[in-house]
């Protein structure tokens, strides 16, 4: 299972993504799940390759890096405090406001392309995502996703 309570993370308050990436990628290599050039691997790919998509309302991010910065793969479900830019996927300029970040720790391969296809079903329902932001806790969420993760 790639989704553990450990990595539910909500009402994170940042002010953009390499903050972001800074408090949640220091969770995953303090928690074993990556190496330590995680955190600019992030920042690296994201300006690279934006990740942000729109859900109606919600902005999601999905940042990840290449299979060589992970150790056990992993998601982890940030839901922020207050949404923060992303630049959307296949643009150079277009923002999404992002609420609800799924940051992949995946290893390359058919797991990697699995999980990709549940995370778009998951974006694309906007009455789902909308429950995510309704939770009060982090095992509320945790309940929510844990069969579509």
């Amino acid at each position: 299972m790639f989704l553990r309570k450990e990595n539910v993370f909500i009402d994170v308050e940042v002010n953009n993504t390499d903050e972001l990436f800074e408090t949640i990628g220091r969770r995953m290599i303090d928690g074993g799940f990556a190496k330590d050039g995680f955190i600019q691997a992030l920042k690296d790919r994201e300006k690279a390759f934006p990740t942000g998509l729109p859900s109606g309302d919600i902005g999601v991010g999905l940042p990840h890096v290449d299979a060589c910065h992970i150790l056990i793969p992993a998601v982890a479900v940030i839901r922020l405090k207050k949404p923060i830019q992303f630049v959307m996927m296949g643009s150079d300029d277009t923002i999404v406001d992002a609420r609800v970040i799924f940051m992949l720790l995946l290893q390359a391969g058919e797991s990697q392309l699995t999980m990709l296809q549940k995370l778009v079903d998951i974006i694309q329902n906007e009455d789902f995502m909308q429950s995510i932001l309704d939770c009060d806790s982090p095992i509320e969420v945790f309940e929510l996703l844990k069969n579509s993760i």
